[in-house]
């Protein structure tokens, strides 16, 4: 038994530790109540330490729009949900989260997983812009030889008018 309980300290400790350091901001609730945040998630979300914001109420540190249908777990990997979140400093993240259901101090809770994916969705946006401007330029180069094609008549046709001319 006592085996057992080491093993089982030994995996809680494991986990977190795994929590507190992962890169990814990470938070648990349960009933509307903030249980845990790693320092990930301060940092993201602008909030201030985690001893001081852990108990109290999500509604304290995250807008209503964000909270409103905040996944819940469910047995199995869910999909994952896209958010926007207004920062303090009125800096607007994009937001990936996926929700776990756990164990938190004896009781049932969930974790929520957050990636910021603020850089990619810049990316997707460069992407189409670019790929805007090659079609505007494909159009702009298709016109272009057309033009040359009507220009390169008309020249020709001029070329062939000249000779009777007087000068």
């Amino acid at each position: 038994r006592q085996l057992a309980l080491d093993a089982l300290h030994t995996a809680e400790e494991r986990y977190r530790t795994l929590a507190i350091q992962s890169p990814h901001a990470i938070f648990v609730h349960a009933d509307d109540t903030l249980l845990f945040i790693n320092e990930a998630g301060t940092r993201l979300f602008g909030l201030a330490t985690a001893q001081s914001i852990e108990g109290h109420p999500l509604s304290e540190f995250f807008p209503k729009e964000f909270l409103q249908n905040l996944p819940l777990a469910k047995v199995g990997s869910g999909p994952l949900d896209h958010r926007q979140f207004l920062r303090s400093d009125g800096q607007v993240i994009d937001v990936e989260l996926i929700a776990t259901p756990v164990v938190f101090d004896g009781h049932p809770a969930i974790q929520v997983l957050v990636t910021d994916i603020t850089a990619q969705h810049h990316i997707v946006e460069q992407l189409h812009r670019s790929k805007k401007l090659a079609t505007a330029a494909t159009l702009a180069g298709g016109m272009a030889h057309e033009f040359n094609n009507c220009l390169t008549a008309i020249m020709g046709f001029s070329d062939l008018a000249l000779p009777p001319l007087a000068p």
